[in-house]
């Protein structure tokens, strides 16, 4: 009887605990575990509308209050990023969306993506829309000439005509070079032109620079001051520079020469392509500064510390053993010869 009454009090205690462990683990306040869904931040309605022959008015909503940015080119990109024009981030959160583009090209079809970002309990859900299109008109008269005006050049040339729109917009491209040949500017149509102020630039200038702001580290070889300074290029052109190897300081490998700007105290590096074939270094630049041709120094070789003669670890140790072992063997003795001694 109490081996029925044993094996039935085992039996219960066996099925609580397999039904505790089953049952879903409780969830406490005090855990910090929390369970929040939100819906994916959606962009519909997407629209371009007031188009004319220099801008046009995009339009677009979206499923939660969100900031609002537009990106836009005369052609595709895959990546966002990589189009040539945008407008400045609204940061206002809002459903319903619009910007006005402008200081476009009549006549062109431009490529344009949206992308809103919207908060939720400090994470962040962003959306950017598929590609759209959409054509400015002809040009017509006032406004933003079609037509516009021709830039003047001081110690540059040019085989052709450098021509803006009343929005800054080059309207054929011309390759500027200096009058030494060492240098050219690379400026495509589209590129708008504008000076520190925000107005279209209607002068261009470049000289080489005598006083040179020092490099900390590398090696300059020439120096050109481009003004007017804080002139900006969106999107950004081609700045090349010529080289003589010849002319090169010895420690100086064809391969280490970058451009670099002067941000006010120091050399910046620019993102930098040498053809040594070609004998030119190219870069892209937004804005004029100084821009200068530099090389890297080789990186000294430092003096190898002498290595010390290493101790034999083996014959240490060894040594060490021999001793304990040689005490050990006379304290024995020692030990023996007492016992004797009270036999006897």
């Amino acid at each position: 009887m109490k081996n029925i009454k044993l094996i039935g009090a085992i039996c219960c205690l066996v099925l609580g605990i397999i039904v505790f462990l089953t049952l879903p683990s409780p969830v406490f306040a005090d855990n910090e575990v929390t369970a929040s869904f939100t819906v994916p931040l959606v962009i519909s309605k997407i629209s371009a509308s007031a188009i004319s022959s220099q801008g046009a008015t995009i339009s677009w909503e979206t499923n939660d209050n969100a900031t609002s940015q537009v990106f836009y080119d005369t052609q595709f990109h895959e990546n966002i990023a990589a189009y040539a024009y945008s407008c400045p981030l609204d940061s206002t959160l809002v459903t319903r969306h619009s910007f006005q583009v402008s200081a476009l090209l009549p006549s062109t079809t431009y490529h344009y993506r949206v992308k809103s970002v919207a908060i939720v309990d400090s994470i962040e859900y962003i959306d950017i829309s598929p590609e759209n299109t959409f054509s400015t008109t002809i040009g017509g008269g006032g406004g933003y000439g079609y037509v516009g005006y021709t830039v003047s050049l001081i110690g540059l040339t040019s085989s052709t005509t450098l021509r803006l729109n009343n929005a800054g917009i080059v309207q054929t491209s011309a390759q500027l070079t200096t009058l030494d040949g060492q240098v050219s500017l690379n400026i495509p149509t589209g590129t708008q032109l504008l000076n520190a102020s925000g107005q279209p630039l209607s002068l261009l200038s470049t000289s080489v620079l005598t006083s040179v702001p020092p490099s900390s580290q590398d090696v300059i070889v020439l120096v050109y001051d481009f003004g007017p300074i804080g002139a900006t290029f969106t999107p950004p052109i081609t700045l090349t520079m010529k080289y003589d190897p010849a002319t090169l300081p010895t420690e100086v490998s064809e391969s280490t020469l970058y451009i670099a700007y002067w941000d006010g105290s120091q050399w910046q590096v620019l993102q930098s392509m040498v053809d040594e074939q070609a004998k030119i270094v190219s870069a892209l630049l937004s804005r004029f500064t100084l821009f200068a041709l530099m090389g890297k120094l080789p990186t000294p070789t430092p003096t190898p510390t002498p290595t010390p003669t290493p101790t034999s670890t083996s014959l240490t140790n060894w040594g060490l053993m021999g001793g304990v072992i040689a005490a050990i063997i006379v304290i024995g003795v020692v030990i023996w010869v007492l016992v004797a001694r009270r036999r006897y």
